[in-house]
């Protein structure tokens, strides 16, 4: 009998690169029932990674994050790559066959040079009695059964159709042509190269905004005239019926299969008993979810305020549906808002930014430059920060991708899993998570004009992806600087020689460690760090860590205007007077 473990092993890598017209039989389609799922989906034009912001937009709806990049000419071919499972043979064509019959005997005949023990009986071995294996294991777990995966590449057809398409009405679904520039199958993205994902967030973003709109009008224009569809009307029933949906409270967001909270037991059984649990539940406790703030629905809307009013315009599902002057006066005042919400301390101009893109700090950082100060308290409504996200594409074909907050174990769900002790934060994060909430005890109250500066992602704890390759997100992506741990470079190890122990450095290249493991963690955020410290050199900022509580400073004090101002120092000074004054007027015990 074949021992799984190695054969396992030789079928762990996909197959390929294949053109998808040359491996794929016609059989293969994508139907409901067995649809065609592609992982690491990545995009490219001329040579050079591209994603959906840059092929689907253009004119004046092309999105900040790509408008850096040259228009696709009408004949310039986008091509795809992604990974894809077989899940039959008559899948494959004839040539498929045997490209993947060669590969694979290839690869059985490598890992024997290699000294690989077991290998040599699976040079008889073809893709049928690899199906026929296959079949024989419908009973076992699925992480446990064989996979045959090919590297399939071709051409893009037409626009992809995201959250719209009825066999896949959660999903990304892609239309590609072969080579006679034919439509010739469909297939639905359910992950994504890193490259393609950033050049594809606004895409994601706007449809998903289409998306909530269209079922607000499915589930709540009955009997409601067309006059009265405002803005301020889908604001209202998107927290009536959509802010809080009934599953999100039985979902828990670090959920692992077999692992359960130690919390998940207590609570009042009584209460529990009473409400219903559905059969996919994660927790055995209901969570609370957190209040959504209305401004944040505002923030989505200004953020994709133009892009909602040209559909408004001209597109079937809103065209006549909704209230046109509302929205084109609500168009209107957005600018003015953006600017009030920049210069307002509780939003740190996050508030509405165009196509929720990261990058804010940047006008905030021309307008620091330009003599603006930091504004008085606001009359208008207060509104909250809306966490940055990112958007990662599940694996479940039944799942739409989904918007997932860096910040949102914390402050957008209830969950007992989760502490403060639990997260690593970078030092940064860690002494400066509240860079306004000075109070007159303190030993200075922050500099408006440098926290301005600070790029945002740096009061952020930076997340480590699976892949163990981070991308520094300071400038909205633009920075090139890489981390990979599982490879780190001389210039990777030299900024932390001073900082981490040789023994630690040690350990971290013998790969002899877990992606939780605390040294290497340690030794990702020092990285981070010293890295960032660079981008505060350029802003003449430095990070200065002291025992009782690190801060920002300027590194030239005298080029900036004198701070805390002189008003501040006299109150403090009478309030420290006046504390000693008590203290001595009162009695010993």
């Amino acid at each position: 009998m074949h021992s799984d473990k190695v054969l396992h092993s030789l079928l762990e890598r996909p197959f390929g690169p294949y053109l998808d017209e040359t491996v794929l039989s016609d059989r293969c389609r994508f139907v409901p029932s067995k649809r065609l799922l592609l992982e690491n989906f990545m995009l490219a034009c001329n040579d050079e990674p591209t994603g959906f912001d840059h092929i689907e937009f253009d004119g004046d709806f092309v999105p900040s994050n790509v408008m850096h990049l040259a228009p696709i000419q009408n004949r310039s071919p986008v091509l795809f790559r992604g990974v894809l499972s077989i899940l039959a043979l008559a899948h494959l064509s004839e040539r498929g066959i045997q490209y993947l019959n060669h590969d694979f005997q290839e690869r059985v005949t490598r890992s024997a040079l290699n000294g690989v023990q077991s290998t040599k009986q699976y040079q008889s071995l073809d893709l049928g009695a690899l199906f026929a294996l296959k079949s024989k294991q419908k009973d076992i777990p699925e992480a446990e059964q064989l996979k045959i995966k090919v590297i399939i590449q071709g051409y893009m057809h037409s626009m992809a159709s995201f959250m719209r398409s009825d066999v896949a009405p959660n999903g990304l679904l892609i239309h590609t042509r072969n080579t006679n520039k034919d439509r010739f199958r469909n297939y639905q993205v359910v992950s994504m190269d890193v490259e393609t994902y950033k050049l594809s967030r606004t895409f994601l973003f706007r449809h998903h905004t289409l998306r909530t709109l269209r079922d607000i009008l499915i589930s709540y224009s009955c009997g409601v005239p067309v006059f009265k569809r405002t803005p301020e009307w889908f604001l209202d029933q998107y927290l009536l019926g959509f802010a809080y949906p009934p599953h999100s409270k039985w979902c828990r967001i670090n959920s692992l299969e077999d692992v359960e909270s130690s919390e998940e037991d207590s609570g009042n059984t009584q209460d529990q008993m009473s409400i219903p649990r559905p059969d996919d539940a994660q927790t055995h406790r209901l969570r609370q979810l957190r209040t959504v703030h209305r401004n944040e629905v505002w923030s989505i809307f200004a953020s994709h305020s133009e892009w909602i009013f040209s559909l408004i315009q001209t597109h079937k599902d809103l065209k006549g549906k909704v209230d046109a002057p509302a929205w084109g006066l609500f168009l209107m005042q957005v600018p003015q808002l953006r600017q009030k919400a920049l210069l307002d301390e509780d939003t740190d101009g996050k508030w509405g930014l165009k196509d929720e893109q990261k990058g804010g700090y940047q006008n905030a950082q021309s307008n620091a430059s330009k003599g603006h100060k930091q504004k008085s308290p606001s009359t208008h409504p207060v509104v909250p920060t809306k966490p940055s996200t990112t958007v990662t594409m599940t694996a479940s074909s039944s799942k739409a991708p989904t918007a997932v907050s860096s910040e949102e174990h914390l402050d957008n769900i209830y969950d007992s899993d989760f502490s403060q002790a639990s997260l690593s934060p970078t030092s940064f994060h860690a002494g400066s998570a509240l860079p306004y909430a000075a109070t007159i005890n303190s030993p200075s109250p922050p500099d408006p004009e440098l926290y301005t500066l600070i790029p945002p992602e740096m009061l952020t704890a930076p997340t480590l992806p699976v892949d163990m390759l981070w991308h520094c997100p300071v400038g909205g992506g633009s920075c090139p600087y890489v981390i990979n741990l599982c490879a780190p470079t001389d210039n990777n190890l030299g900024l932390i020689q001073a900082l981490v122990p040789h023994e630690d450095i040690i350990h971290l290249l013998s790969k002899d460690w877990k992606c939780n493991d605390d040294q290497v963690m340690m030794i990702f955020y020092e990285m981070v760090n010293v890295h960032w410290e660079d981008h505060l050199k350029e802003l003449d900022i430095k990070y200065v860590r002291r025992a009782a509580a690190s801060t920002f400073e300027w590194i030239h004090p005298q080029r900036h205007k004198p701070w805390p101002p002189k008003r501040w120092k006299i109150m403090r000074a009478r309030r420290q007077q006046l504390e000693l004054d008590v203290k001595q007027e009162s009695p010993d015990f």
